[in-house]
């Protein structure tokens, strides 16, 4: 009878070193191809005092930092603090995808109709909450697995409409920089989500704790890059 060995599992501490190397090339790659170039340094103190692409990156980095958060969590959550199946957890992760995507054609749609700024106001708004509710529910010890997965759609959901939107209105006025613009843009979420992701994981079975601080404090650092740094400027139907 033919038998196979059972590879044995990746340790903790050696997924999240994973996560963080994988960060930092992913934000590496986009910034390397314009680092090169002798005028970088001119355009980046012209991007640096263009408050509109400095407040919407800020807040995109946040947003995308608090995704890889996610990312990171959910799996010691569902698996290991509650000791459901990976298949189960597949199921989550895959509705919460479902979620994202959908709300991004929605917003794609709802800019037709509403001032872009205001699209993403409102995004940021309900992923701040659904991550203060997410932190809520763990902070109360060991709730019932909904109790953290419902806020944690809405968190996901309404990233999916904040992200491309607000990259669109930090792109606005670039014009011939709009690359190197769009290379930072890529690049900051994910060098913040490589130092960030590896923290997720470091509660064991209170994972969701630490998750939710993160989550929070990410979500709502993004509202003031919205509202104060980026300011009615950003709004090109105003």
């Amino acid at each position: 009878m033919e038998t196979f060995a059972v590879a044995p599992a990746v340790p903790r501490r050696h997924r999240l070193a994973m996560l963080a190397v994988l960060g930092a090339l992913s934000s590496f790659g986009p910034l390397s191809m314009d680092m090169y170039l002798p005028s970088t340094p001119t355009i980046a103190a012209n991007l640096a005092r263009d408050r509109q692409y400095v407040g919407y990156t800020l807040a995109i980095a946040c947003g995308n930092a608090a995704l890889i958060t996610y990312i990171s969590a959910l799996p010691f959550i569902v698996e290991d603090a509650y000791h459901e199946s990976p298949q189960l957890f597949s199921v989550f992760f895959m509705i919460n995808s479902i979620g994202l995507v959908t709300m991004a054609q929605l917003g794609a749609r709802l800019v037709k109709r509403v001032p872009v700024a205001r699209v993403v106001l409102l995004s940021q708004l309900v992923m701040a909450a659904g991550a203060v509710g997410f932190l809520a529910a763990a902070l109360t010890g060991h709730p019932p697995l909904a109790a953290l997965l419902v806020p944690l759609f809405f968190f996901l959901a309404f990233f999916g409409s904040m992200r491309p939107n607000a990259t669109a209105i930090a792109l606005t006025n670039q014009g011939a920089i709009a690359g190197t613009a769009s290379a930072w843009v890529g690049a900051l979420p994910f060098l913040l989500g490589a130092f960030l992701s590896p923290l997720a994981g470091l509660g064991g079975e209170g994972a969701a704790t630490v998750a939710g601080i993160m989550l929070a404090a990410l979500c709502v650092a993004g509202l003031p890059c919205v509202l104060l740094i980026a300011g009615r400027r950003a709004d090109p139907k105003n």
